[in-house]
């Protein structure tokens, strides 16, 4: 409980500052200053992990990818299945974080390290969070609209809530998202079916992200959620990020995509994701 506690205050107050330094440079900003993207030829690669709601298991596991020349942000999804060995275990993706964030590690490691080298490629940052950020962020915009070929019921077996989102176009707000982009059980895929359904979310929540030109509007949504992530990020990381999407907003911006793999039953019976 006081390691909780004290993450959670550290976060906040390093939050806190962090944005302060972000609003007052991009108050003083103009459209030359936002295209202060990294001048490297490289690309820099960021790693986006949403916990779960019952413990420190990543729900969703993104490789955000920014193109220095071009600005153009990949966004690659790597299933929560995926099988990976490393030296100190085995076993799914998604149980990464729990292990190497935890005391019980004494590899010294850090999780996005882990995964690094396991794709062999350079990870220049990492964003931790809840999804209840995704459902701020999602109600500071007003709503996500999303269009669906047939009805779809969501059931929540944790909170005992079931939502039902029509067929046809729809605005889905924090809450309906956050249920959206977790629910799994009506797909034959199961969570296959349910990447492609977060797929089609990303790209719905981008679209209505683009039509905003204004910096101080991701600023506003980025103090939103500040105390709900813990990032390693600098201010000139953010400060490039948003740069760089507000001037491919309307072109190519945002390519989506996933780990190339295939589901396969393992010997115990459980199902991984193989690269």
């Amino acid at each position: 409980m006081k390691k909780i506690l004290f993450f959670a205050v550290m976060t906040t107050v390093v939050a806190s500052l962090l944005t302060a330094v972000v609003l007052s440079r991009l108050l003083r900003a103009d459209e030359a200053a936002l295209e202060t993207v990294s001048s490297s030829t490289e690309n820099k690669n960021y790693l986006l992990a949403g916990l779960d709601e019952a413990g420190d298991n990543t729900d969703m596991l993104l490789l955000l990818s920014v193109n220095a020349k071009t600005g153009v942000f990949s966004l690659m999804q790597i299933p929560r299945d995926t099988y990976l060995r490393t030296e100190e275990r085995e076993g799914k993706i998604n149980q990464l974080y729990h292990y190497y964030a935890s005391r019980n590690s004494k590899s010294g490691k850090d999780f996005s390290a882990v995964i690094a080298e396991a794709l062999s490629l350079p990870i220049h940052g990492y964003v931790v969070f809840r999804l209840q950020a995704v459902a701020d962020v999602v109600d500071a915009l007003g709503g996500v609209p999303l269009l669906l070929e047939e009805d779809l019921i969501c059931r929540d077996e944790a909170m005992g809530e079931e939502l039902r989102i029509p067929k046809g176009q729809s605005l889905l707000d924090g809450k309906a998202a956050c249920q959206y982009i977790r629910h799994r059980s009506s797909y034959v895929e199961g969570d296959l079916g349910r990447l492609d359904a977060q797929l089609r979310f990303f790209s719905a929540a981008f679209t209505a992200l683009s039509k905003e030109s204004n910096p101080i509007v991701y600023l506003r949504l980025y103090r939103k959620v500040a105390s709900k992530l813990l990032t390693n990020l600098t201010e000139k990381d953010i400060i490039n990020l948003v740069g760089a999407f507000i001037k491919n907003r309307h072109g190519d911006a945002v390519r989506l995509m996933r780990l190339p793999g295939e589901a396969t039953r393992g010997n115990s019976g459980s199902w991984y994701y193989v690269v």
